[in-house]
């Protein structure tokens, strides 16, 4: 258990060097060019929070041999569940959920109706 968590750390470590890397890149970036990396950077961000605990001895190693662990598995994170791989039948859940299940906070605003309700 002992050289799994050493291998995670040293995971963590990769991954933060890789995240300030790139984070200097987009430092650099005019804020309207910015804007077009925030997927990147908020993939890159939930790849550095989650991935060390998440991961076993085996799919460690695997990553620890590439150069940037964290452009692999960042890459991956946005074709598998990106803002550009939302589903209709995500959007219809997530429809249901508001409706059906009255889940949105009463904090957000509502608009006055154009026409009273009718009720049957």
């Amino acid at each position: 258990m002992e050289e799994l968590n050493s291998l995670r750390q040293t995971l963590r470590e990769r991954l933060l060097e890789c995240y300030e890397n790139r984070k200097a890149f987009w430092e650099q970036l005019d804020p309207l060019d910015l804007i077009a990396y925030a997927e990147e950077i908020y993939a890159s961000q939930v790849i550095l929070e989650n991935l060390p605990d998440a991961l076993s001895e085996e799919e460690i190693r695997f990553l620890m041999q590439y150069e940037d662990p964290l452009e692999i598995a960042r890459d991956y994170w946005i074709s598998a569940y990106g803002s550009d791989t939302v589903m209709d039948e995500d959007l219809r859940q997530m429809m249901w959920n508001l409706i059906d299940r009255e889940t949105v906070s009463p904090l957000y605003a509502r608009n006055e109706p154009d026409e009273p309700e009718m009720t049957l």
